[in-house]
């Protein structure tokens, strides 16, 4: 080979290396040097005067860069600022113009990620996929329920004026009630007192009766004891009427089986009498001396009965038994008891006397006796008198019911007034009210200011506002198997009426609901949404 062709194969070789690397240079150039599309691409109206000049200044760190590397698709700033148009950065913003909708911000790792984000299709310039304009059809969507809303304000405002006044009047008639119910409470008190009193003085006066009573018949067990004569031997003269007496005692038996007859319908008789007797203004004075003579007069008969016996033997006291006998008819019985006529009335009386005081005075004479010495012992309610046990108790019961229950009003009404109703107490109207929520499954329950349910089961007491009362809270509710205690969060929003709806169970027995009232609405949002209606995009 001749030294002019290795001399041109040399240089061949050489210029083959030269483009070589030009084009390996080429192809590693950064691509911070591109610039395909504005820098001013992705930006907001508020920031884009910034991306105007020949260089740019990164928002956080003020960093200054050209403007020919903004929108490289290289991040050079921290804050992702140089980058509103690619998805460089992470943390960048690219801004959705969609004109006829609502313009928005997107993150910038959504920019050409093959998924339509704006709705004008501006996110995908890339064309990975094809992005159709919706933005018109959103904005009509959008417009109504902006009217919708905006109508809704402009009602829930005026029912909020009528809550307003609702509360004043709710306040004056709780502080009229909560006086009128502490001053009925004292005079329950003193009366529970005085009862209290009067039951602890009957029971005395029943306690020191009862021993009274022991004590006589203690004192007169004793006395029989004392006088009772020693048993005697039966004579020979005694057994020869030992058949004579068995007959009589059978008959006795017979007599006294046909007394306890007569007695038990006396005694139905003499309680007849007692209610009739009732309404009577009987002498106190004449009755004891009554009591007394009667007394007397059994006292001297037994004394009598008793000598007489002590004196005869065996065989006349039989004599005087079987005399005893044949005063009584051929059934066993006593010969009636001669009534007395009963004394004429005197001028002064009553042309016409009452019921009872006419039986009265028709009756045998131990008959009336009889009577009232067991009136003395009837209820004295029965005869016209003050109370007994059983209606101090009765009164005592429900004295302390009407207590109970108007302390438990005071209670409520006093809480009711450490809650926070809002400004003007606008919250305070939907005290004591309850709104339901029907699903296929359950019905739920909300109460503001008390108790939230689920059907049957609990989801919570009332715990507090949240958020400028934006949220209700209801909390420990019944606990959750496996699970915490239920609770229940309220989102508050304007609406014309108090509503519940929207139920949900986002995580394990914790719930949430939305709740719309006029108490919610205000002001200045309405004046938001009408500027809002008014601004074409």
């Amino acid at each position: 080979m001749s030294s002019s062709t290795y001399t041109r194969l040399l240089s061949s070789f050489a210029l083959i290396f030269i483009i070589c690397i030009v084009l390996v240079g080429a192809a590693t150039e950064s691509p911070k040097h591109k610039n395909k599309i504005p820098p001013n691409f992705g930006v907001s109206p508020e920031v884009a005067s910034y991306y105007k000049s020949n260089s740019f200044n990164c928002f956080s760190s003020g960093k200054k860069i050209p403007i020919e590397q903004v929108n490289d698709d290289y991040c050079d700033c921290e804050d992702g600022s140089d980058e509103p148009g690619t998805a460089a950065c992470s943390n960048g913003h690219f801004y959705c113009v969609n004109k006829g909708y609502r313009a928005e911000s997107i993150n910038s790792p959504l920019v050409n990620d093959g998924v339509c984000d704006c709705c004008d299709g501006s996110d995908e310039y890339e064309k990975k996929i094809n992005c159709p304009n919706t933005c018109v059809e959103k904005g009509s969507v959008m417009r109504k329920e902006r009217e919708e809303k905006i109508e809704r304000y402009r009602q829930g405002l005026k029912k909020k004026a009528e809550m307003v006044e609702e509360a004043k009047t709710l306040i004056s008639e709780k502080k009229s009630e909560l006086e009128r119910l502490k001053k009925e409470v004292e005079p329950l008190k003193e009366k529970i007192k005085e009862y209290e009193v009067k039951k602890e003085l009957l029971e005395k006066q029943r306690e020191d009766e009862r021993k009274r009573l022991e004590d006589e018949r203690e004192a007169a067990k004793k006395l029989e004891e004392a006088n009772k004569p020693e048993q005697q031997q039966p004579t020979p003269t005694e057994t020869e009427g030992d058949g004579e007496d068995k007959k009589e005692e059978e008959e006795e038996v017979e007599e006294k089986r046909l007394e306890e007859v007569n007695s038990e319908l006396l005694e139905s008789i003499k309680k007849g009498i007692v209610i009739l007797l009732s309404n009577e203004n009987v002498d106190e004075e004449e009755e004891d001396e009554g009591k007394e003579n009667n007394d007397n007069k059994e006292s001297e008969i037994k004394a009598e009965e008793e000598e007489e016996e002590e004196d005869d033997g065996p065989q006349a006291r039989r004599k005087k038994d079987r005399n005893r006998n044949r005063n009584r008819n051929s059934f066993g019985r006593r010969r009636k008891p001669e009534f007395t006529k009963p004394p004429s009335p005197s001028p002064s009386s009553s042309s016409t006397p009452s019921l009872s005081s006419t039986l009265f005075d028709y009756l045998p004479e131990s008959v009336q006796n009889s009577l009232k010495f067991i009136s003395n012992y009837l209820p004295k309610q029965l005869l016209g008198g003050g109370e007994d046990m059983s209606d101090i108790d009765g009164t005592l019961a429900t004295t302390r019911h009407d207590l109970r229950e108007k302390e438990e009003q005071i209670e409520k009404i006093e809480k009711l007034f450490t809650y926070d109703h809002g400004t003007d107490n606008v919250y305070l109207p939907l005290y004591g009210k309850c709104f339901d929520v029907k699903t296929r499954e359950y019905t739920y329950t909300v109460c503001p200011y008390d108790r939230a349910s689920q059907g049957g089961t609990s989801l919570g007491k009332w715990e507090e506002w949240q958020s400028n009362y934006s949220i209700m809270s209801f909390q420990n509710g019944l606990q959750c198997w496996g699970g915490p205690k239920r609770s229940l969060t309220v989102s508050v929003e304007c609406g014309s009426d108090n509503n519940a709806s929207d139920v949900n169970e986002p995580s394990k027995c914790e719930y949430t609901m939305k709740f719309q009232t006029p108490a919610a609405c205000d002001e200045e949002h309405l004046k938001v949404l009408q500027l809002e209606e008014g601004h074409v995009f």
